[in-house]
């Protein structure tokens, strides 16, 4: 048995010990994470965890860089969406989204579900949010088009994106990335 073990360690070292625990009404997960309604499936590197899961019932959260379980510490450098964790009940009462400086991708459907959301927060070390539709199964990005944010506030220090009157730009090019669904200045 130890001897199975061993090889089954040997040839799949994270799919044995993915483990999903939640703090503060967050759901994260370390080690791999997979999805089969989205297709999606990840390694995730060795001290870093990612959010894969908001909390229902609550109205502001504050997603943090840094999480500890079990007396470990993880840096939190993604956000991105479980369809397993409690699909139905995902961040529906959200009103406002901040994200602590140190996480560094909003991934694929972050937001799924959310549909009180007012206002998110952005921070500097935010450089990957991913605004691409096409992905296989899903019809989402990051900010999911069903979610009803009415703003975006991009840190002025983030050397990617910017905000203005609530809407998402690229730095580089000032082309509009994200108008939020329920933004009052889109014209």
């Amino acid at each position: 048995m130890k001897r199975l073990l061993l090889l089954l360690y040997l040839f799949f070292p994270f799919s044995l010990f993915s483990e999903t625990f939640t703090e503060a009404g967050l759901t994260f997960c370390v080690n791999h994470y997979e999805d089969d309604y989205t297709g999606i499936s990840k390694e995730i590197p060795s001290g870093e965890a990612i959010v894969c899961g908001l909390p229902s019932k609550t109205k502001n959260v504050k997603i943090p860089s840094k999480v500890t379980h079990k007396g470990k510490s993880y840096a939190v450098k993604e956000i991105l969406y479980a369809s397993g964790v409690s699909i139905y009940k995902y961040g529906e009462d959200l009103e406002t989204v901040e994200i602590e400086n140190g996480v560094e991708k909003i991934g694929w459907n972050a937001f799924f579900q959310c549909k009180r959301p007012k206002s998110i927060y952005i921070p500097d070390t935010c450089i990957d949010i991913n605004l691409d539709t096409g992905f296989p199964k899903t019809d989402a990005s990051g900010l999911h088009q069903y979610c009803n944010f009415e703003s975006i506030t991009v840190s002025e220090k983030n050397p990617k994106y910017y905000s203005k009157d609530g809407i998402l730009y690229e730095k580089g090019t000032r082309q509009i990335l994200f108008v939020p669904k329920c933004n009052k200045n889109k014209s």
